[in-house]
């Protein structure tokens, strides 16, 4: 078997792999970059690294990381009603289901 054959199969065995999980390899990558390059510098110049706008961002590649939910479940102790949204969301809930659960919060 030549290196090119076995390149070709490793790649080809790896997207089988990562197809069956159920995830994006290299969105996943770059989305994670992104995210965390977010934290740190300006939107603006974030997206002129990565090439695209603001809101291909928004919409496509930031991720809300447990990260964030801890710093808002820290910053509201005394609230309850945000730390219970976010230890729902936390726990695979999403906007829509605590919504349902609470219709009289938007």
């Amino acid at each position: 078997m030549t290196r090119v054959h076995l390149a070709q199969n490793l790649r080809t065995t790896f997207n089988k792999i990562v197809k069956r999980a159920g995830l994006k390899p290299f969105q996943n990558l770059r989305s994670t970059r992104e995210t965390e390059l977010m934290e740190i510098y300006p939107a603006h110049v974030v997206v002129a690294w990565i090439g695209h706008s603001e809101k291909v961002a928004r919409q496509h590649y930031l991720q809300t990381t447990d990260a964030h939910f801890e710093k808002a479940v820290q910053s509201v102790q005394a609230g309850g009603g945000a730390q219970a949204g976010a230890q729902g969301m936390r726990n695979g809930g999403n906007w829509r289901t605590i919504k349902a659960k609470n219709p009289s919060k938007t």
